[in-house]
């Protein structure tokens, strides 16, 4: 572990070899100085029959390698299993923040509405403008 920033109380760079008990390996890089990184959380496993990758920046995706065949990209909700409804939230073709998007919605109009106001301001101001032009185009 190393700290690159000076005067910073935490560590902001590690790499880690791991070997377990039952002889398998891992190994283990974060950073917070990886300069033009998008906290780029990546995971890959690597075992004898296949490799799974996934990457946050393309969080709707994983991707399935078996040894000599062909990478197969699997998308989310379109794998069944308990544990994969467990886990989903929204319906296939839906990008994560969907959900919070919509949440921030309804904060914003609940904020108004605490504080009396008539007119949305921010998000709630350019969500009516939306709805205009939404209406601009049933005209047409």
């Amino acid at each position: 572990m190393t700290t690159f920033v000076a005067n910073r109380r935490v560590d902001d760079h590690v790499q880690a070899m791991f070997r377990y008990a039952n002889g398998a390996r891992g190994m283990l890089w974060a950073s917070q100085v990886a300069a033009g990184e998008e906290n780029a959380l990546r995971l890959r496993m690597y075992g004898t029959k296949a490799g799974l990758s996934f990457d946050q920046q393309t969080p709707n995706e994983l991707w399935f390698t078996p040894i000599g065949g062909a990478s197969q990209r699997i998308t989310r909700g379109r794998v069944q299993g308990a544990e994969a409804l467990h886990a989903t939230r929204v319906p296939a073709g839906h990008p994560e923040g969907y959900l919070e998007a919509f949440a921030q919605v309804y904060t914003d109009a609940a904020g108004c509405i605490a504080s009396g106001m008539t007119r949305g301001t921010g998000g709630l101001r350019r969500l009516r403008m939306g709805s205009r032009g939404c209406g601009l185009w049933r005209r047409c």
